[in-house]
């Protein structure tokens, strides 16, 4: 299900805060991940959102590399539509409006893939150093759909532990494997034979 992503890891440029007009190009299933909530340690099956930005800062310098490819940034969410859950939240702002109860049974999150939004971004500081974090995800204004939409520049990605294939792990980015890799998920299926793809189940969960 994965189409592409480049193993050689982008170039780092911050992205500025504000917010910019992005487009969804991947979603990555990290399987379970370990971190810490209020001082105590969970598990729980996570993904990685992936966007590419689009427009110019305040200054109007291009959102872009310097080879022109598009700033990306990405969120880490835990697989979850429960009502409290960060990225169904997420998705009702974005897709603007609530979540029907059968896509509430089994919502399939390739359907964002290629879809555009309004990312807000804001800096956090730690040490020394400055991150982009994105804060919320809404839908284009009408007015700026009316003007014409950006087209995708990335290669789409799409990685799920539901139909497993060795080479489409392997084009993932460095970071991207050295977090997947720590999953349980990982370890059942590295050496398993790779799921038919009319086997596979990728409604949430992955």
């Amino acid at each position: 299900m994965l189409i592409s992503e480049s193993s050689t890891e982008r170039s780092y440029k911050l992205v500025p805060a504000g917010t910019h007009m992005a487009i969804c190009y991947g979603i990555v299933d990290l399987g379970t991940q370990a971190y810490s909530y209020q001082g105590e340690q969970k598990q729980a099956r996570q993904c990685r959102v992936l966007w590419e930005l689009h427009g110019e800062d305040a200054d109007g310098n291009p959102l872009t590399l310097e080879d022109g490819r598009p700033l990306s940034l990405s969120q880490r969410y835990t697989l979850s539509l429960a009502e409290k859950a960060k990225l169904r939240k997420t998705l009702i702002s974005w897709r603007g409006r609530e979540f029907t109860a059968a896509e509430l049974r089994g919502f399939d999150l390739r359907t964002i893939i290629g879809a555009p939004c309004m990312l807000t971004v804001t800096h956090a500081v730690k040490g020394d150093k400055t991150f982009a974090n994105v804060d919320t995800v809404t839908a284009v204004p009408a007015a700026l759909k009316k003007l014409g939409l950006p087209e995708l520049v990335n290669k789409k990605t799409y990685f799920s532990f539901g139909y497993f294939n060795q080479d489409e792990f392997d084009a993932l980015t460095e970071g991207l494997k050295r977090v997947i890799i720590q999953s349980p998920e990982w370890h059942a299926v590295s050496h398993a034979k790779p799921t038919s793809l009319a086997d596979a189940d990728d409604d949430i969960p992955f």
